[in-house]
């Protein structure tokens, strides 16, 4: 009778190795994933950072035609007409135009700008700031050509 208790309890101690040794593997396999998941992160940022300006330059390109797109069909009316749009009429336009680039770049690369920029939020706040820019550009370019006018008839008149 001690004797099969004796063997009952190294079997016991067989089976807690056992599974000591499959939980220090997986401990072992977690940890060497880890490194390479990381040594790929690190290695992929480094291509994003070196590719940067070709990306931007992409990204550019869509955020060009939706722009000439808005500006064409909504805003160009209210340049000419010399209307100012309000607040509501500018977020509109905003949204419009982020939903458009969006539209332009499609899925791959939508996923893609996410990456580079590291989430939606921030992408969509670079394409917010492009659209702010051009929006700034139109206004500087108006009051120069008023500006220019104007200063041309006073020299004339003067």
């Amino acid at each position: 009778m001690a004797m099969s208790l004796k063997g009952g309890t190294m079997n016991n101690y067989l089976l807690l190795g056992g599974i000591l040794l499959i939980f220090l593997v997986e401990i072992f396999f977690n940890i060497y994933r880890e490194r390479k998941i990381n040594k790929l992160s690190v290695v992929n940022q480094a291509f994003l950072i070196d590719k940067f300006t070709t990306y931007i330059s992409i990204l550019k390109f869509f955020m060009e035609e939706s722009y000439r797109i808005i500006y064409n069909n909504f805003l160009l009316l209210n340049d000419i007409e010399g209307y100012k749009i309000n607040n509501d009429e500018k977020i509109k336009y905003s949204k419009d135009f982020v939903s458009l680039t969006f539209k332009f770049m499609g899925p791959n690369f939508e996923s893609f700008f996410i990456k580079v920029f590291g989430n939606r939020e921030t992408l969509i706040f670079y394409m917010l700031r492009y659209f702010e820019e051009k929006e700034e550009e139109k206004v500087l370019e108006k009051d120069y050509k008023t500006l220019a006018t104007t200063g041309l008839d006073e020299a004339h008149n003067g």
